[in-house]
């Protein structure tokens, strides 16, 4: 499936200005609602990655898809954009989570600090051989390949957090340890440098 008709039938709800259009082309009734233009959206992706869409039906389809294109470009730049946003979050708030357990005193806690990063690197490679092994199985299943290659740009979207979150505190707390191991003493300085590593060790 093309990009922009796929993008198109995903954002359909959003966009009452194509629902009639679209309704029209395989003969349905034009949507009332939003739930209900989701409901036609899906009906018609259904289709179309079935093969059940005619040579006439596809061309249609697109011309009245190609009407929408900037509205389309538009919420495609909006989601990019909160989904980024969502995943710093994410990632601010596992590092300040780290961070918290890093200044704590608790001698237990401080045990914890590695094992923070063993952690987080077995999840990365459970989820990565996890990925390997779904996806040869829905080769195997015979899976067509726009849904297989849905799925697999998925699990990457969530893989490079994944791994980049782990990069991340790996990189930090690393260097940190080995600033401290080369001098000890420049925790108690007061400079910038002294000041980051005891917010990290």
């Amino acid at each position: 499936m093309a990009p922009l008709l796929a993008a198109g039938l995903s954002f359909l709800p959003q966009i009452p200005k194509m629902w009639g259009a679209v309704a029209s082309i395989f003969g349905k009734k034009t949507p009332a609602t939003v739930e209900a233009a989701g409901q036609l959206a899906g009906e018609v992706m259904n289709m179309v990655q079935g093969g059940q869409v005619t040579p006439e039906q596809n061309i249609m389809l697109q011309t009245a898809i190609m009407e929408h294109k900037e509205t389309i470009l538009q919420l495609q730049n909006e989601r990019a954009e909160i989904e980024r946003q969502g995943r710093q979050d994410e990632m601010n708030a596992t590092v300040q989570l780290m961070a918290q357990g890093i200044n704590s005193q608790d001698p237990y806690v401080a045990r914890t600090r590695p094992k923070i990063l063993r952690d987080l690197f077995s999840s990365c490679v459970i989820y990565s051989i996890t990925c390997i092994a779904l996806i040869a199985n829905m080769a195997i299943w015979g899976v067509k390949k726009d849904v297989l290659d849905q799925v697999i740009e998925i699990m990457k979207y969530f893989g490079a957090f994944q791994w980049g979150t782990f990069a991340t505190a790996f990189v930090g707390y690393t260097t940190a340890r080995t600033v401290d191991k080369k001098n000890p003493q420049i925790k108690e300085q007061g400079n910038m440098v002294g000041k980051l590593l005891k917010q990290i060790l």
